[in-house]
């Protein structure tokens, strides 16, 4: 008898030896040292070859055609819906890690899930926020851009800030990533950034990706019809509104 309540009072403090998690806290751990404003100005255009003409629309790039294909339009649902490259917001943030500066983008876009995938049934559309990693140096180039495409490498690290329960909150994604024990070049998915200068205050860039442009693909490239072209499709953003996101 004696031994057992002598073991029922040592319980409490096998269960702090065995289970006890240090605690992190989240701003010392991974602290936001700087955040942009955030900017929700972007237009996409995309030339229809049907039609002979280019279209725009506000937040995404899609070639349907709408009533005044010199003015962008606003999506219907359906766009919104059926088209993947969207972009409603975009924000920046400034981390450091082992001892240098880290720039964050941060994209909303729409995305979806279907309860029945296979028949494609039960669809939800959700807003999420994919997360791009830059080097200072890389950040930099952004704002040094002259009228030539430039091809900056940038990290995907995940998305975040949306509902569903599966995928991990902006304090995860980055405890994930930034955990002490990466190299920044191991973190994420190597992705490029493209963009140009279209003139004194007009940008053109595309989302984030692995593909080469045009001119960087030979005639006989399998791949050269999924290649990025600027003189058919790109994001576009006044240059007041891109500078929003510099910050230092």
């Amino acid at each position: 008898m004696k031994k057992l309540l002598l073991f029922i009072n040592l319980l409490p403090i096998i269960n702090n030896l065995s289970f006890a998690q240090p605690r992190i806290d989240y701003d010392k751990a991974i602290p936001i040292e700087k955040i942009s404003q955030p900017i929700s100005s972007v237009v996409g255009w995309s030339y229809n070859n049907e039609y002979k003409k280019w279209y725009g629309y506000h937040y995404l790039i899609s070639d349907a055609p709408t009533q005044n294909n010199k003015i962008a339009a606003f999506p219907t649902n359906e766009h919104l819906s059926s088209d993947d490259e969207n972009i409603f917001a975009m924000q920046t943030k400034r981390v450091s890690y082992q001892g240098k500066k880290y720039f964050l983008l941060f994209i909303t876009q729409l995305d979806c899930y279907f309860d029945y995938p296979h028949i494609f049934r039960g669809r939800h559309d959700y807003k999420k926020k994919s997360v791009f990693a830059f080097t200072e140096s890389c950040f930099n180039q952004i704002w040094e851009v002259g009228d030539s495409v430039i091809k900056i490498p940038v990290r995907y690290l995940g998305s975040c800030g949306h509902s569903l329960a599966d995928y991990a909150s902006e304090k995860n994604l980055l405890l994930g990533n930034f955990d002490g024990k990466k190299l920044f070049r191991e973190m994420g998915v190597l992705l490029f950034f493209y963009i140009k200068k279209e003139d004194a205050n007009t940008y053109r860039f595309q989302y984030p990706s692995n593909k080469n442009t045009i001119e960087e693909t030979s005639p006989n490239d399998i791949f050269r019809d999924k290649a990025i072209d600027f003189s058919k499709r790109y994001f576009e953003i006044k240059k007041n509104e891109l500078v929003k996101l510099c910050i230092k």
